[in-house]
């Protein structure tokens, strides 16, 4: 009679329980684990924002209108959709900058150009999930983004 031993691997609650069943002669090893969650609500990033706000990175932007951010200490990745992206320039910028030169942008524009020339500049500066909207403001060129965020998406890494 052959004999083998299966394990069965499954994680509750984070901690992994080891189960054994007699089938045949050789052993199998089959791991279960649940996928991660995807959470609907603001809830996480505001929590991420209010414990460490340093943490938070802006990983990219996609499609102009799904901003990715990344927090490394607590593992998550938020996703917000932006339906709405108003751009304040600085003072300091606005008396020095001529309309000549000035370029004139649709704020969209804008924080595209902010998030892929320099994405490590731009950092959460308020926060609001209430009212539903993020600031941000980017270091380098010094501009403050006011998004108005349609949907909060929250995922482990």
């Amino acid at each position: 009679m052959n004999e083998r031993k299966r394990y069965s691997v499954t994680r509750t609650l984070g901690r992994s329980l080891l189960s054994q069943e007699s089938l045949n002669r050789s052993s199998v090893v089959q791991c279960v684990f649940p996928m991660a969650s995807t959470f609907n609500s603001g809830a996480f990033m505001q929590q991420c924002f209010a414990v460490h706000p340093l943490c938070l990175s802006l990983k990219r932007l996609e499609k102009q209108k799904c901003l990715v951010l990344a927090c490394e200490s607590c593992n998550m990745i938020h996703r917000l959709t932006v339906s709405v992206v108003t751009v304040r320039a600085p003072a300091v910028s606005q008396t020095a900058d001529n309309a000549e030169t000035r370029e004139e942008r649709l704020p969209v524009d804008c924080l595209a150009v902010c998030a892929s020339a320099h994405p490590a500049a731009l950092t959460i500066r308020e926060m609001d999930v209430l009212q539903d909207s993020v600031s941000l403001r980017c270091g380098t060129c010094r501009r403050l983004y006011d998004l108005s965020v349609s949907a909060f998406e929250t995922q482990q890494r």
